[in-house]
């Protein structure tokens, strides 16, 4: 689980009855969809509950919009902007500054987790991380494969519309 890591596409094999691609996460850690089996409300206590999780969680997801895992300057502004921050940019810059430790301009959950759970130990840390991260490549799996689903459906809906004779309702668009 190392910080900054990217969930890398290693191959899209094809589900042939829906002819759309089936994107595969690897370099190792677990697999999307199966995020591992965690008490995390246990985990969190004393000083946190599942809400202050889940709204992690769902800020996160909100503003990593390119489902990289982590967050750049543009999307670190949607992100303060979510969790209700009032600062100016000049502080918003040099706060993003002080948490991209590793200075590599972009804040991974890892960083970010650590800066909103203070309060939390490096072992309940660690437990959010993976817990946060296994349900980020699912969710990010889940919204890519959306993506696709419905670019394959547009395109099959302009294949059909531009064919002399067929109707785009033949199409089953």
């Amino acid at each position: 689980w190392g910080s900054g890591r990217r969930a890398d596409v290693v191959g899209v094999p094809w589900d042939a009855s829906l002819v759309v691609p089936r994107l595969v996460i690897g370099g190792g850690g677990s697999v999307a969809g199966a995020p591992a089996k965690v008490d995390i409300e246990q985990v969190v206590k004393p000083h946190y509950t599942m809400a202050d999780v889940e709204s992690f969680r769902d800020s996160f997801n909100f503003v990593d919009v390119d489902l990289s895992g982590m967050i750049n300057m543009e999307e670190w502004f949607l992100f303060l902007g979510r969790m209700n921050q009032k600062l100016s940019p000049i502080e918003s810059q040099l706060l993003f500054l002080h948490i991209d430790k590793d200075r590599d301009g972009e804040i991974t959950m890892r960083e970010l987790l650590a800066i909103v759970f203070q309060k939390a130990t490096a072992k309940q840390l660690n437990t959010m991380h993976r817990h946060l991260w296994d349900l980020h490549l699912r969710d990010a799996t889940e919204r890519k494969q959306r993506d696709i689903e419905k670019l394959v459906k547009k395109k099959q809906k302009e294949m059909f519309t531009d064919v002399p004779g067929h109707d785009a309702a033949d199409a089953g668009a």
